[in-house]
């Protein structure tokens, strides 16, 4: 019976072992068992997630199952007060399942902490999203973390940013931070007052591998920028060494046939832009004859249309693929 309930809702077989071996369902009887699993699909159903998000939620922790519904639903009613949005917390249960089953106490006490930190309620509100666990860590955590990440060097205002934009830095082991930050600085060759400014806004240089790093760098050396020339483009633009080896190459290689690698070297953020909306930008100002500057391919999507009267799908609709003489004509113009 419960198996039949579990296959026809479209569990695998591996999840139904899973959900019926659990530990912490193993005292239940089949028909409570069975009972329970259909209130909480449902409550969880009434919430807005589909079969497929229900599944996983679940196989995920099955745990889910224990939980008195009542108890359940004032968990949720909490997080609504405390001021998440309903579709926030939608997010963040299906990331972590079982949030609503933690004391409301251990919410408001992580609440404070954060609080007591200099982050705003804001802030919580968006790391948390991005990262449930926050809630799971054991108390002064954090607390602990932003005092090592102050001893390295880092000052409080980059401590806040960095992991507010990327919150997963708390989930991550300090002494590969530590070994990371050693090895970038030899690596790059930048003092150590850069390597922090460049982590901080880049924090997610931390969740990259050392190989992939190094792989951007000769890339870099590939496309004939010199050693100094490589330090100043990490150092003023840290997002590049997110970059994919391929991506970076792509855009490379575009501005090499421009000859652009100087205009890149003065403005290298510019290279967020997707070749593809640069070329079509290119050969529809071309086509019209239109006098433009290296500036005026990366205006935002707003000012080009005010200024051009064409949007950015109307131009990579239309001039992506237009055959033009791109190199030879901004070259002239610029």
């Amino acid at each position: 019976m419960l198996i039949n309930y579990l296959e026809k809702y479209g569990y695998l077989k591996k999840q139904i072992e899973k959900i019926i071996h659990n530990h912490s369902l193993n005292c239940y009887q089949e028909e409570k068992l069975l009972n329970k699993i259909i209130v909480i699909n449902t409550f969880l159903e009434d919430l807005g997630f589909n079969n497929k998000q229900i599944i996983k939620m679940t196989s995920l922790q099955p745990e889910l199952y224990c939980y008195n519904l009542k108890i359940l639903q004032d968990k949720l009613e909490n997080f609504l007060k405390i001021g998440y949005e309903f579709g926030t917390l939608l997010k963040m249960l299906e990331i972590l399942p079982n949030l609503l089953a933690y004391h409301q106490e251990k919410i408001n006490n992580k609440i404070t902490e954060l609080l007591n930190l200099g982050y705003t309620m804001k802030n919580i509100f968006n790391m948390t999203k991005k990262l449930p666990q926050l809630y799971c860590y054991k108390s002064n955590f954090i607390t602990n973390y932003f005092q090592e990440l102050l001893n390295l060097g880092y000052k409080k205002d980059q401590i806040l940013k960095m992991s507010i934009k990327y919150p997963q830095i708390y989930s991550l082991n300090l002494e590969n931070i530590k070994i990371k930050i050693v090895n970038l600085k030899t690596f790059l060759n930048l003092p150590l007052e850069i390597v922090l400014q460049i982590t901080s806004i880049s924090p997610q240089i931390f969740g990259a591998k050392l190989e992939n790093i190094q792989s951007i760098v000769k890339v870099l050396n590939d496309f004939n920028y010199t050693k100094e020339e490589v330090s100043y483009l990490i150092s003023v633009f840290s997002s590049i060494l997110a970059f994919s080896k391929d991506t970076l190459i792509k855009h490379l290689d575009f501005y090499q046939q421009l000859n652009f690698q100087k205009e890149i070297l003065n403005s290298p953020h510019k290279l967020i832009q997707s070749v593809e909306l640069t070329k079509a930008r290119i050969n529809f100002l071309n086509e019209n004859n239109f006098p433009f500057s290296f500036n005026d391919l990366y205006l935002n999507k707003d000012r080009f249309f005010q200024k051009y009267h064409i949007t950015n799908t109307e131009l990579l609709n239309k001039y992506l693929n237009y055959e033009t003489e791109t190199d030879l004509k901004i070259s002239k113009k610029l």
